[in-house]
């Protein structure tokens, strides 16, 4: 053992030229075989780098929230809404979309806070070789996708009642008295107004159109998460 115990101070002193794995395995030469093999077994994989995990699993995380992110965008223009238009009345099809939207709406906004937060914290922790720009850019797409379109199609609210919204249903956080109105209040007076089925439709036709374009986005995030990940087995 003093002679491994030379030889990781001429490791960490940087007295030789030959790597700290080869040391390891000369020292182990006249030992039995067995428990020194097992050591420098795990000795060789402190050795090739202990940060290689961490940003892995990250990369991992914010791969896949990207995939549910564009797997459900792409549900709900192509299949979702199309099936909310052949509901027989008005009132019906906006309390079914009202809630679609809603619920759309904040899960979008949660994968794409898990995205960033993913990649950012990937990107933040990598070496200096393996701060690669592409998880900025996924992260920039990913917000595009989600919190810029979301600001563009309800631009109409104004960025003080668009950012309460987001944040309320990012978060589930209840920032404003209307948050408060119950169920059966809304129920009831949806019930006793004429909805318009023009103004749905409207509705309707915007929303898929947003999801749309938030889908080819979040693609375009995904297949740079991908081929990342691919790039960093090589």
């Amino acid at each position: 053992m003093r002679n491994v115990r030379a030889l990781i101070g001429g490791r960490v002193f940087g007295s030789s030229d030959v790597t700290f794995q080869q040391k390891i395995r000369l020292s182990f030469d006249n030992q039995p075989h067995g428990f020194p093999e097992l050591i420098f077994q795990t000795l060789s994989v402190f050795d090739t780098g202990a940060m290689a995990c961490p940003i892995t699993v990250t990369k991992f995380v914010g791969t896949v929230s990207l995939g549910l992110l564009t797997g459900m965008s792409y549900s709900t223009s192509s299949i979702m809404i199309p099936s909310l238009k052949l509901l027989p009345s008005s009132s019906a099809a906006s309390r079914c979309f009202n809630e679609v939207k809603r619920l759309n709406r904040k899960y979008a906004l949660r994968l794409s806070s898990i995205v960033n937060t993913c990649f950012l914290f990937s990107f933040s922790i990598s070496p200096p070789r393996r701060k690669h720009p592409y998880l900025v850019w996924i992260c920039v797409v990913s917000t595009f996708s989600t919190y810029g379109l979301d600001l563009w199609f309800n631009r109409h609210l104004g960025l003080k009642n668009w950012a309460l919204t987001a944040i309320q249903d990012s978060t589930g956080l209840c920032l404003s008295k209307s948050c408060a109105t119950k169920e059966e209040d809304i129920v009831v007076v949806d019930a006793e107004e004429d909805v318009n089925g023009e103004s749905v439709q409207r509705e309707m036709d915007s929303e898929r159109r947003m999801q749309r374009a938030r889908s080819w986005l979040a693609v375009i995030a995904l297949s740079m998460g991908v081929v990342g990940l691919w790039g960093d087995k090589k």
